[in-house]
C-alpha cells in the first residue's frame, strides 16, 4: 500500500468526506484519471470501483445499468467508501484498465 492509503485508512477518512480528498490525491498523481474513461469528459466525479476507473455522471448511469457484479459505481464525494474500495482505486486507474482492454483485444468496444 501507498503511504497515503495507509494514512487514510488509519485515520478513518474512508467515509464520505475523506474519500473524496483521498481520491482527488490519487487523481492528481495520475493525469489520465482526470477524464472519464468512457467518453473523455473532464473531471469525473464517479468511479467504477470494481474496474478501478473514473467515470462521469452520464457514464456512471451506464455502468450502474450493467449491474454491481460487473461495475460497482460510487460517487467520489457523496458515498461512503470502504478502505478496500479506496485501495482498489489506488491500485487501478484509467491507464491500467485501458492497457488491460488492449491486451485482451477489447479496446474500442462500446459499453
Amino acid at each position: 500500500h501507498d503511504d497515503l492509503a495507509i494514512m487514510v485508512m488509519a485515520s478513518g477518512l474512508s467515509g464520505m468526506n475523506g474519500a473524496g480528498t483521498f481520491l482527488e490525491a490519487v487523481r492528481a498523481r495520475r493525469r489520465e484519471d482526470d477524464t472519464c474513461i468512457d467518453c473523455g469528459s473532464p473531471n469525473p466525479q464517479w468511479a467504477s470501483v470494481s474496474n478501478g476507473v473514473f467515470v462521469c455522471l452520464a457514464c456512471s448511469g451506464r455502468h450502474r445499468g450493467l449491474g454491481v457484479h460487473v461495475s460497482f459505481v460510487r460517487s467520489l464525494f457523496m458515498d461512503a467508501w470502504k478502505p478496500e474500495e479506496l485501495s482498489a482505486m489506488e491500485l487501478g486507474g484509467n491507464q491500467k484498465f485501458r492497457q488491460l482492454l488492449e491486451e485482451c483485444s477489447l479496446a474500442g468496444l462500446q459499453l
